[in-house]
């Protein structure tokens, strides 16, 4: 009786030794945790769900509440188009006369569904619901079922600028892709890297069906002008910098119930606390790449860099800062679509000749590549006017676009 005294004597003694190991090397692991939280309240930065609740707006002011308000209808009419949007064209547009016909109808059968984006478009705000009390698992349960949602109406107002363009009224055509416009910038605003590339492919979509519209169309100086305001409001930048904010205070909640509610965990806190320094450290090195040129990531490596670490937030990460070549892409294919505009207001003569982007009546900034910081590059083909980025190999392929060596615009349909 007494050796099984002794032996619980001293696995009692053992197991009071870990947890004071474990409480030591805790302690040790949350100093630097805290000084990251610190830093980043320090700046201003949302760290918890309470943090990116906003003040409410009447209902009427939020785009999200006025598109929810209509969603049985896009429902309906995304339906009666699934066709038409499997087209491999459809960003181009080209559609014959019976495929307009049934997006007339769709339109017609759903009466509410135009003036309802009209004014979620305008609005001034966009507030998805976040209870600053759930948990980072229930917030993502929450947000996940929104995420198709912007494609949708993206690709139902895509559908309605080729209507208009097709029925030779390019005025309402280019006003309905300002709106479109206008709903990706709402869009940046949903949370989470995934809500920023779905609102990222809403905006290609925008870019595309635009450049069928000005390629082919006359338009007023007043047309130009206004698409022209809203291009040069467009910020991927920021919403990809919003988007690792908001993924930063989803990872710290999800690191909390990791640490927290499990109880089971708790011998693996300190582990868990020097993971998410390492997310935190690499979420502030993306932020402190956001608004450099691609070239520079490149150049200081970061992805490779991120994926050296020996924590598990490294696959995380890595999937954030690739996010960043997309961005780069879009906001390439914004300043494009901005240099096609000017080129068609000022009337630029027709002729095969290289085009100085530097004279068009742009801010410098709009007129360079994000991937290198040069000038972007603009040739005239028969078909119309290629702008182009020399993308993400940082290599001018002479604008070829078609197999994605360069990113741009070009005429719908050239080969």
């Amino acid at each position: 009786m007494k050796r099984w005294g002794k032996i619980f004597i001293t696995l009692g003694a053992i197991i009071a030794l870990l947890v004071i190991v474990n409480m030591i090397l805790i302690g040790i692991a949350r100093q630097p945790f805290n000084k990251h939280l610190e830093k980043i309240k320090a700046a201003g930065h949302p760290i918890s769900l309470a943090d990116l609740a906003l003040k409410p707006v009447p209902d009427n002011q939020n785009a999200a509440v006025i598109l929810q308000s209509i969603h049985d209808d896009l429902d309906a009419i995304s339906t009666a188009l699934t066709n038409i949007y499997r087209e491999d064209n459809f960003a181009n547009g080209n559609f014959t006369d019976d495929q307009l016909k049934t997006i007339d109808a769709a339109f017609d059968a759903h009466p509410k569904v135009l003036p309802a984006l009209i004014q979620a478009a305008n609005a001034p705000s966009y507030q998805v619901d976040i209870d600053p009390t759930s948990s980072g698992t229930a917030w993502l349960e929450t947000a996940s079922p929104r995420i198709t949602y912007p494609r949708q109406i993206a690709r139902l107002l895509a559908a309605r600028i080729h209507l208009l363009s097709g029925q030779s009224n390019p005025i309402e055509a280019l006003n309905t892709s300002i709106s479109l416009f206008q709903l990706c910038r709402h869009f940046d605003r949903e949370p989470m890297i995934l809500g920023s590339l779905v609102a990222m492919s809403c905006r290609a979509l925008a870019i595309r069906t635009t450049n069928a519209v000005l390629q082919k169309s006359s338009l007023p100086a007043s047309a130009h002008r206004m698409l022209e305001a809203e291009l040069a409001v467009q910020n991927t930048i920021e919403a990809y910098q919003y988007a690792l904010a908001t993924e930063r205070v989803l990872g710290l909640a999800l690191y909390e119930e990791q640490m927290s509610v499990r109880i089971t965990n708790w011998p693996l806190r300190s582990y868990f606390l020097a993971d998410a320094c390492d997310y935190l450290r690499g979420i502030e090195q993306l932020l402190d790449f956001a608004s450099k040129p691609y070239a520079a990531v490149v150049e200081a490596d970061l992805p490779t860099q991120i994926s050296k670490m020996k924590s598990l937030a490294r696959i995380t990460l890595s999937a954030f800062a690739a996010g960043r070549k997309t961005v780069d892409r879009i906001r390439s294919e914004l300043r494009c679509l901005r240099i096609l505009n000017a080129i068609k207001a000022q009337g630029k003569p027709q002729a095969d000749t290289p085009i100085n982007i530097s004279e068009l009546a742009l801010p410098a900034e709009a007129t360079r590549d994000p991937f290198t910081g040069n000038l972007l590059q603009a040739k005239k083909v028969p078909q119309g006017w290629v702008v182009y980025s020399v993308g993400a190999n940082l290599i001018d392929d002479g604008g070829d676009l078609d197999r994605q060596k360069d990113t741009g615009i070009q005429p719908p349909g050239i080969n």
